[in-house]
């Protein structure tokens, strides 16, 4: 099944895409969406309350979403609400991000919520003690507490570190780095890639189980973290 995995996410999502067994259910495009429509803060505003917090710049050719350095983060729905149930086999958050080296005392996060909007709390993800999903946060510092992957039921948060060193999340500084979240719904697992090639998780939760949620939005921290593309897509279950 690992070998499966790689093999669709990595090599053969194209041909997933055409034959139905995948479906792409959101991708951005800061480059034509500068305005960051359909993106919504804590404030529960879209485009954003504040411009300068959450702002899309172009430099060395490539555009991208360049966050302040706020704790609020961003959310968009997706195209269809995600139920997980035995038709679902996996589905993958994928950030194309970047931390400047500036903002390295901050934890990067990436999320999958129940939520239709960010949590007005605290801007993040899930309300404190409710919703569900899952999470990748972490940053560069060998931290092992800080730097972790968890999944979310109905408001009980499970969260999983590597057991040995190195434990962060980011490799570096500076550099556009891909992290890759997948929530095996087959073997009931989550696995965090941040190396695309890499043949194992970088870091892999066991027993986690999101039978009948329904996933609504993507979140993405801020914290002066740069995005430059978000997908979030589905592969089925084609032996059910």
């Amino acid at each position: 099944m690992e070998a499966r995995v790689l093999a669709s996410f990595f090599s053969l999502w194209a041909s997933l895409l055409f034959s139905g067994e995948a479906s792409l259910l959101f991708q951005s495009d800061f480059a034509l969406n500068t305005q960051l429509r359909g993106w919504v803060d804590v404030y529960q505003k879209s485009p954003p309350k504040f411009p300068d917090n959450y702002q899309v710049v172009t430099e060395e050719g490539k555009t991208f979403l360049q966050t302040g350095e706020v704790m609020f983060g961003l959310s968009h729905k997706l195209r269809q609400p995600i139920k997980v149930d035995d038709s679902i086999s996996l589905i993958q958050i994928a950030v194309m991000l970047r931390q400047p080296k500036e903002f390295t005392g901050h934890q990067l996060s990436i999320a999958l919520s129940s939520r239709a909007t960010v949590a007005a709390d605290a801007g993040q993800a899930f309300w404190r003690l409710r919703d569900s999903g899952f999470i990748a946060n972490g940053y560069i510092h060998n931290l092992q507490g800080s730097n972790f992957i968890a999944y979310q039921k109905e408001g009980r948060q499970t969260r999983s570190s590597r057991p040995i060193a190195p434990f962060g999340l980011l490799s570096a500084h500076d550099q556009w780095q891909e992290w890759i979240l997948i929530y095996d719904h087959q073997q009931k697992q989550l696995k965090f890639y941040h190396e695309p090639a890499a043949a194992t998780p970088y870091l892999r939760m066991y027993y986690c189980d999101l039978s009948n949620i329904e996933l609504n939005s993507v979140w993405l921290g801020a914290w002066g973290t740069q995005y430059r593309n978000v997908t979030v897509s589905v592969i089925y279950n084609t032996e059910k």
